[in-house]
């Protein structure tokens, strides 16, 4: 699989983010590469304190912790970085697997900044030779107070906005994956077929692949096995029954490939926090209160 960005695209967007919010953001691809950003260069202040070698492995580890939280969340992850900063990162997904990431950061909260820059130079002189009292921090003290300072919620709702960017990045088609032709194959042979009941073998025969290949693909690919995939996409499809029909949910779960109710209701549930039956009044609701 390969992941391409449309980069006109994906560079606007973060200027229109960071122009309105005024806080950097960036686009990193699955092995936490930063690909774009708005502005180019980091804060000064982070630029600066990068120069102590203990402080920008720190800085490394720190950051990679919170893309794999993210990771395992599939959602946004607020932390506080090791020298007390807000940052945010969220993944960019389709349907089931993370294409690249999107952070912001980094911020003060809204405590004295006097405070805060004190148990920043305590965090400081345990990373590097100099002690707290030599005030050998003092030059980077101007860097640090031209440091955006926002409240919790507001560094909240900057970073639902971002969540929303990353939802615009794969909406909006600014993101393209290239795959296998074999994966293609097994893509298109379940979307014609998720309806009838699929098994290994059967499978194998109309594509004419081991089903080795097709488990190495799949695990390659998203990181699943043949019925977590199947059932994936019947699933999706039943998502876009509950919101655009008003056919019973068993008749649903029959027509999207499932033969027991019980079961469908279940993996449902825990594929997305929520029952069938809440998820369809969650979005009717939702269109009430839209035309209200």
């Amino acid at each position: 699989m390969k992941v391409l960005f449309k980069d006109e695209e994906v560079q606007k967007l973060l200027n229109d983010y960071q122009s309105l919010i005024n806080v950097r953001i960036a686009v990193f691809d699955t092995h936490f590469n930063e690909l774009f950003s708005s502005p180019k260069t980091i804060s000064d202040f982070c630029s600066k304190i990068r120069c102590y070698p203990k402080v920008a492995d720190a800085c490394k580890y720190c950051d990679h912790k919170a893309f794999r939280q993210s990771k395992a969340n599939k959602d946004i992850y607020i932390y506080k970085c090791h020298l007390g900063l807000y940052e945010a990162v969220t993944p960019i997904h389709d349907n089931e697997e993370i294409l690249g990431y999107i952070m912001i950061g980094q911020v003060l909260d809204e405590n004295p900044k006097k405070d805060q820059w004190q148990q920043l130079c305590r965090k400081l002189s345990s990373l590097t030779e100099y002690s707290e009292e030599s005030n050998h921090f003092e030059d980077l003290k101007p860097l640090y107070n031209n440091l955006k300072q926002m409240s919790i919620d507001q560094i909240e709702s900057v970073s639902r906005i971002m969540k929303a960017c990353a939802s615009s990045i794969w909406l909006q088609h600014i993101i393209d994956i290239e795959r296998s032709p074999i994966i293609q194959r097994i893509n298109n042979y379940v979307l014609n077929n998720y309806k009838e009941t699929i098994t290994t073998e059967k499978i194998c025969h109309d594509l004419k692949i081991s089903k080795t290949t097709i488990y190495n693909y799949l695990k390659t690919d998203y990181n699943l096995s043949l019925s977590q995939y199947i059932n994936n996409i019947r699933l999706e499809k039943a998502k876009e029954l509950l919101k655009e029909s008003s056919i019973s949910i068993a008749d649903i779960s029959c027509s999207v490939g499932f033969d027991d109710y019980n079961y469908f209701s279940r993996i449902f549930k825990t594929k997305y926090k929520i029952t069938p039956s809440k998820y369809r009044k969650t979005f009717n609701m939702s269109l009430n209160n839209f035309d209200s």
